[in-house]
């Protein structure tokens, strides 16, 4: 395995769970204040060829899993913390989000389905394959469940064999939330699901929304200049409408990235955003909040 990133500098210190970005240029950085302020902050990889993006970044087991590629060509980088990374060894294709059961199965979405039993050390292609694209993966109620194109919903209990459904708007996202799922997705679409096999409440109406999470006893819907707040993924109010495409909560804070690498942050819940951060290094295209 492969040291990646910068050292940890010698006066910043950890303070425990995190906010975590991740974008164009394999770039990383982390925050410890909502936002405020930004540390870690690298580029780069030490693996893959031409330009890495990292699709995505997900807390996962006490740290950090990114994912990603650039040129045909695989990224996979996990972190204890936010600030010093591993790159992984080999191919695992080109993927997009992770989840994991908590208990050492991590399972990866993008081109295909990939599922490790070991924290990542090595992956192995699911059986039952989706037959389109995955964007997000989910774990809650003792099964795992993936969104993506042409309205395709999967589930699975154990990463390896699914149950697939499609039909309707393609799904950017889903996230798990007081022991029900929310998928998001284009022509602002929502559904909830306490199983991954049977879906209510499926409604598209307004634009596009592309990313969920969930904190704070609410769920958190953001996209095209909207956001939509629901405290059950079956009804939904309008919020202030919202700058970012995606987002994580954390500490009482609900912070998002969007292009051309903007940082917001609210406090009460959507209700108003405060622009936090800017620079010209690589784009971010996602956050995650986690770490021990």
């Amino acid at each position: 395995r492969q040291a990646v990133g910068l050292e940890r500098p010698a006066d910043v210190v950890s303070t425990g769970p995190r906010f975590v970005a991740v974008g164009y240029d394999g770039r990383r950085v982390a925050s410890d204040d909502g936002g405020l302020t930004w540390i870690y902050d690298t580029e780069g990889d030490g693996q893959a060829t031409g330009d890495p993006l990292l699709h995505g970044i997900a807390a996962v087991d006490g740290g950090f899993v990114a994912l990603g590629g650039g040129d045909g060509t695989s990224l996979f980088v996990t972190s204890p913390t936010g600030a010093e990374w591993v790159g992984a060894t080999g191919d695992i294709g080109l993927h997009n989000h992770i989840a994991t059961d908590g208990a050492g199965t991590w399972v990866a979405s993008g081109v295909d389905m990939r599922v490790s039993t070991d924290r990542g050390a090595t992956w192995v292609e699911a059986d039952d394959q989706a037959w389109t694209f995955t964007t997000h993966v989910a774990w809650g109620n003792g099964r795992f469940v993936v969104v993506g194109q042409d309205g395709l919903r999967g589930m699975s209990t154990d990463g390896v064999s699914w149950d697939w459904q499609d039909g309707g708007a393609n799904l950017e996202a889903v996230v798990f939330g007081d022991g029900v799922f929310v998928a998001v997705g284009q022509e602002g679409r929502r559904l909830r699901s306490t199983d991954g096999i049977t879906w209510s409440d499926d409604v598209s109406e307004g634009d596009a929304l592309y990313d969920v999470a969930w904190g704070n006893g609410l769920f958190l819907a953001v996209g095209e200049g909207r956001t939509l707040r629901s405290v059950d993924g079956a009804t939904w109010t309008e919020a202030e409408p919202s700058p970012v495409s995606q987002l994580a909560y954390g500490d009482g804070v609900w912070l998002g990235v969007v292009w051309p690498n903007h940082r917001y942050r609210s406090d009460d819940d959507g209700d108003s955003w405060e622009k936090v951060a800017w620079d010209g290094r690589g784009l971010l295209t996602h956050i995650a909040y986690g770490g021990e």
